[in-house]
């Protein structure tokens, strides 16, 4: 049966679905550089170059499965938080240590954020920046009730430091096979952190001043 191009935005929404889905496999299994428009096609049922008719650059892709990693996390983080009665400084790290534990498509993909943002049209990044807004207020709201007398540029610090700092700290914990033999030949003592551990021990470092 010969491709037809997506004509409804249902259609559309469909095509741009199976792209990002495989998108997601790829890149659970392989680098970001590893991540080509010829390895989507392949399982697509979209040719190559009629990828181009719903993304521009690969990253565009990306910005997408970032989007939907950012929405799975909002859920599971209101879930987790609205199941709670009371809350800790404790209770409220481990809070987010789990909604983070099961998330390595988002991990990984925060570690590249930047250069995902880099090339996407200001269009694209615009209505990225516009969805993912509620993660943010989310996690400004439970902020909010659970330290109730930090100041507002505390807040706003905590929630910078942690966006910022979580796919770093995820890329440290999970080094390529070529990244332990090399750091084991310059420090053979040098053991590498548990990714859950040490997202828990910076959280409760970043939210001491809550």
């Amino acid at each position: 049966m010969d491709f037809k191009r997506a004509r409804s935005n249902e259609q559309i929404n469909d095509r741009q679905n199976e792209i990002i889905n495989a998108c997601r496999i790829l890149f659970s299994n392989c680098d970001y550089d590893s991540i080509t428009f010829g390895k989507i096609s392949e399982m697509t049922s979209i040719s190559r170059p009629s990828i181009y008719n719903y993304y521009n650059t690969k990253e565009e892709i990306l910005l997408d499965l970032l989007k939907a990693e950012y929405l799975n996390l909002f859920n599971t983080l209101n879930f987790l938080y609205n199941s709670k009665k009371y809350i800790t400084r404790k209770d409220f790290c481990n809070l987010i240590v789990d909604c983070l534990n099961d998330s390595d498509i988002f991990l990984k993909l925060l570690s590249i954020d930047y250069i995902i943002q880099r090339n996407c049209s200001f269009e694209k990044l615009t209505q990225f920046k516009i969805s993912i807004q509620p993660i943010f207020n989310l996690l400004y709201e439970i902020v909010d009730n659970i330290f109730p007398r930090a100041n507002s540029i505390d807040k706003n610090n905590f929630v910078f430091m942690f966006f910022s700092s979580i796919g770093n700290i995820y890329v440290s914990a999970n080094p390529t096979e070529k990244q332990v033999k090399s750091t084991k030949i310059a420090n053979r003592n040098y053991n590498f952190p548990d990714f859950k551990n040490i997202c828990y021990k910076y959280i409760l470092l970043i939210s001491s001043n809550l």
